[in-house]
């Protein structure tokens, strides 16, 4: 930002004409920007719907379609073609950032097509399925996964895994994912996006309503 030149004359003391100008120099040579940079000037006074230091991003669920995925590779849940489980603040920082995100939802269903695994490491992903909330910097220039997290199709207490296919199906389970980042100064946030995938291929969820929140506060 801008800084402004303050002149200050004690009694007897003659200002030159650079130093009258001075104040209008400091406002013609600078870009005058809707954020102040300088640090411990803010009081809670200050913090408030229309002031820059804090910016909130959300995204809802259209409630229209359930998203379905069978894929081991984490995609963006995307309930109407087009419209994609997404924010995109296109923010720039201009101090040291802090991002915090927050994501909620109601799986509609889930599916095995096969067992849910024999309970050993190596069988985890049998009875898998993940979220994730990925950020894109910079015109996309790299990514940073923020949050993810992991749940179980069965709240397995035993081994239950069998030689044929179970098809076990569950109706309505919620999940919920946050994070923090921290940015410094000179970055993009272009988007950031709401993930999911299964830990076994063919394994199914359906994803009903879906929600993320973005607040980025600047020092």
């Amino acid at each position: 930002m801008g800084r402004i030149t303050n002149q200050y004359f004690g009694d007897g003391e003659a200002p030159s004409a650079a130093d009258l100008n001075a104040v209008y120099d400091s406002v013609a040579g600078d870009d005058v920007e809707d954020v102040n940079l300088d640090t411990e000037w803010a009081q809670r006074e200050h913090f408030n719907s229309t002031n820059s230091i804090t910016s909130l991003y959300t995204f809802d669920y259209d409630g229209t379609v359930d998203w379905n995925t069978t894929s081991i590779t984490m995609a963006t849940i995307e309930n109407v073609l087009g419209t994609p489980s997404k924010v995109t603040p296109n923010y720039s920082t201009h101090g040291d950032t802090i991002v915090r995100v927050h994501a909620t939802g109601l799986v509609a269903e889930t599916s095995l097509n096969t067992n849910d695994g024999n309970g050993s490491s190596g069988q985890t992903n049998y009875n898998t399925y993940a979220f994730q909330l990925k950020m894109s910097l910079n015109s996309s220039a790299s990514t940073v996964n923020i949050a993810n997290c992991t749940y179980s199709f069965t709240p397995k207490a035993a081994i239950t895994s069998t030689s044929t296919s179970t098809q076990l199906n569950m109706n309505y389970r919620c999940f919920s994912v946050s994070g923090l980042y921290y940015l410094a100064a000179g970055n993009v946030i272009d988007a950031i996006e709401l993930q999911a995938c299964v830990g076994l291929a063919n394994n199914s969820i359906d994803i009903q309503h879906n929600h993320i929140q973005v607040i980025v506060v600047e020092n």
